[in-house]
């Protein structure tokens, strides 16, 4: 009630300025890359693994990553630009905490990156989820991601279903 009486009072171009957002500008593409982090959480932070993987990456590295999967209970799947990882796979090796041999990806990790690539907003997140997998199963991948469709927010649904599309077009090339 208070915002309405509020908007009510002011002119109408005072209204459009506190109703509109700003429009972000658009990121840089970039390529994206991974690795795999060993980092055993503390039990409050299990409640949002994800964030809280973020977050203690960016402390230790000083730089921030596009996404996260978790892997196990201890190894993480972060997500990262391409132009970074050198040096944060060094920050991250000397404090012990970079896994050196990535899990081969096979059809258990389908579901896993499935939703990392539903949760993506851009063309080189999508590519990096497909990555490491053979087409046939990129193929089930992209089957599973729109499966998996009506669970991600109806405001992304269209824009998601698009990507799919497009990504399978390329894939039965």
């Amino acid at each position: 009630m208070q915002l309405r009486a509020s908007l009510l009072a002011q002119d109408p171009a005072s209204r459009i300025q506190a109703l509109l957002s700003v429009p972000r500008p658009p990121r840089p593409a970039t390529q994206v890359s991974s690795l795999v982090v060993s980092l055993h959480l503390k039990r409050s932070a299990w409640q949002d693994k994800i964030f809280s993987v973020k977050v203690l990456i960016e402390a230790l590295t000083g730089q921030r990553i596009i996404d996260a999967n978790i892997l196990s209970p201890t190894l993480f799947e972060i997500f990262l630009p391409a132009d970074q990882r050198d040096a944060m796979a060094t920050i991250l090796r000397q404090g012990g905490h970079l896994h050196e041999m990535p899990p081969a990806l096979t059809v258990k990790d389908i579901k896993r990156r499935a939703a990392t690539y539903n949760r993506s907003h851009d063309d080189l997140m999508r590519a990096a989820t497909l990555q490491g997998f053979s087409p046939a199963l990129q193929h089930q991948l992209l089957q599973s991601a729109l499966q998996s469709l009506p669970r991600i927010p109806v405001t992304r649904q269209a824009l998601v279903h698009q990507a799919i599309t497009k990504d399978l077009a390329i894939l039965d090339l």
